[in-house]
């Protein structure tokens, strides 16, 4: 991140102004190890030591910014991407966030939402899900002032 600051006069951006960035999982085996933290056991029974690695990846410089690595079966792939996506927040620069559908949830939306510079497009599934509901929802600001009396 340190070199992003540095370099940013010569990265490429979207529409002269966006940073755009990519953010995806990946599992990777390990030799077996009975002993690791890393083993999973899959719902069929097999067991397999595994790591999950969460790049943050500088589309347009191809430029890997962050890498986080976790045991397979602590995984958290949404929690990974906000620390990323803070972090990528404090270089007061607008980005695009680019994710799968694994990212697809109202908390990490909402989270997102929040992030100053922060803007993303996460592709999800049409025809089940909660996510879906948003479409129904009107298009203009929704919050109202409310104020009441506590007694």
């Amino acid at each position: 991140m340190l070199e992003l600051s540095r370099a940013s006069t010569a990265l490429q951006l979207l529409d002269d102004k966006y940073l755009v960035v990519a953010i995806d999982g990946s599992d990777f085996d390990q030799p077996f190890n009975p002993k690791s933290e890393n083993i999973f056991k899959r719902k069929d029974g097999k067991i397999y030591c595994q790591i999950h690695v969460n790049a943050l990846y500088d589309v347009l410089n191809k430029l890997y910014l962050d890498l986080i690595i976790q045991p397979r079966p602590k995984m958290d792939e949404r929690q990974t991407a906000l620390m990323m996506l803070k972090q990528l927040a404090q270089q007061e620069k607008d980005f695009l966030g680019l994710m799968d559908r694994g990212y697809t949830g109202f908390n990490f939306i909402e989270n997102c939402n929040r992030l100053k510079h922060c803007h993303y497009m996460i592709r999800t599934k049409t025809g089940y899900g909660g996510i879906k509901e948003i479409a129904t929802l009107p298009d203009h600001e929704c919050d109202i002032d409310l104020s009441c009396k506590v007694t």
